[in-house]
């Protein structure tokens, strides 16, 4: 053989990487487990750390926690905790596998040229929203299109403790959510799977998280298919701009109406 022969015959075998593409991809299995343990991990820390916190400054732990659901400064603190600890969790994933934060659709910064097809999105969305809303509550009788999310923050009034409501439902979870739902998550199911099957399990995945199981409730499912089919959008919408950031954007714009709607309005 010669050895123009033997580098081709080389090159065939050589493993194919994707442009731009550096560290070891995880699969489907790996993205959703992790996402599921990184979410209930730091639900589970954040209390802890409430408890240890409270613990030492003479604070009686299981008032802490009972503070998680009756104080707006303890929920905003815990909020924090929690966001601020799946961030990390899912940082030094990434960052073990070499991979960094491109790989979550971090890579390219904010563009005004975004900003159209954000709009157009956020306005499809709503109107498939009351679209799907009406089907719903017309072939599933049973399903409570009116049932109310339990989001905490009951006895938030003064100007501070809406400051910290708005931080907690507005700002923080669009930032999480994108990072580990349709960064992390889609990123690893998307490695093997077609594009629309890996979106549609996404979406699923998202939907499942907001049923509110364990909180003496019926299971939320309006607010289930509310944010599948918001996820839906916020994927199309990385696939389009090479991005998660106008998933943010979007996402924050449907919680901060809600936030306006029930915090604001609702309590002035």
């Amino acid at each position: 053989m010669t050895k123009e022969s033997e580098t081709e015959a080389t090159a065939e075998k050589a493993p194919v990487k994707k442009p731009g593409f550096k560290g070891r991809a995880y699969g489907p299995v790996t993205a959703i487990l992790l996402t599921v343990f990184i979410f209930f991990a730091s639900q589970i820390l954040g209390a802890v750390f409430i408890v240890m916190g409270g613990s030492i400054f003479g604070y009686d732990g299981q008032k802490a926690l009972e503070d998680i659901e009756n104080s707006t400064f303890i929920q905003f603190v815990f909020s924090v905790l929690a966001a601020s600890l799946a961030m990390y969790a899912t940082w030094m994933f990434v960052r073990a596998r070499g991979l960094g934060w491109s790989y979550l659709g971090l890579s390219k910064k904010p563009k005004l040229s975004d900003a159209k097809i954000t709009i157009g999105v956020t306005v499809v969305y709503f109107l498939t929203l009351i679209f799907v809303t009406g089907i719903v509550s017309q072939l599933i009788p049973g399903i409570d299109v009116e049932q109310e999310q339990q989001l905490g923050f009951d006895g938030a009034k003064t100007g501070l403790q809406l400051a910290m409501v708005f931080v907690s439902l507005v700002v923080l979870p669009p930032i999480i959510e994108e990072i580990m739902i349709r960064g992390f998550l889609y990123s690893g199911l998307k490695s093997k799977l077609p594009k629309i099957v890996a979106a549609v399990v996404a979406s699923v995945v998202f939907g499942i998280a907001h049923l509110q199981l364990g909180f003496g409730a019926p299971p939320l499912w309006i607010a289930a298919i509310d944010t599948a089919i918001l996820s839906l959008f916020l994927i199309y919408l990385r696939e389009k701009t090479g991005s998660i950031w106008a998933g943010m954007v979007v996402h924050a714009i449907k919680n901060g109406l809600a936030f306006t709607f029930l915090f604001v309005i609702g309590t002035s």
